[in-house]
């Protein structure tokens, strides 16, 4: 089951994050790839989508959802009121936008 973005709210979104940045050990921050910045930590931005969607749809935290990432996923975080963005393998900078491109 892929992720339905139609149900997922900026709500459903900010309760990913925080659920997401829950279990995030200290120490484990991603330092490249897709990320969302919320509160000072970088979050994996797949985890982020796979929680929001389980949250807006109702299912556990163990059901299978199996989707893509990629720039896409970015834009429809953003649009989601996230700080979403793709950190460089090189070094801690972004190399997308950050924030909602449509405030």
């Amino acid at each position: 089951m892929g992720i339905n973005w139609e149900v997922i709210t900026e709500k459903h979104v900010a309760e990913a994050c925080k659920a997401v940045a829950q279990r995030t050990a200290a120490g484990k921050t991603p330092r490249r790839g897709l990320v969302v910045s919320f509160d000072g930590q970088m979050l994996p931005a797949k985890d982020v989508a796979k929680m929001a969607h389980l949250i807006a749809i109702g299912k556990p935290l163990d059901y299978q959802v199996d989707f893509t990432s990629g720039e896409s996923l970015l834009t429809r975080l953003r649009v989601r009121g996230c700080d979403a963005m793709r950190l460089s393998p090189t070094t801690s900078e972004s190399e997308t936008p950050r924030g909602n491109p449509n405030p």
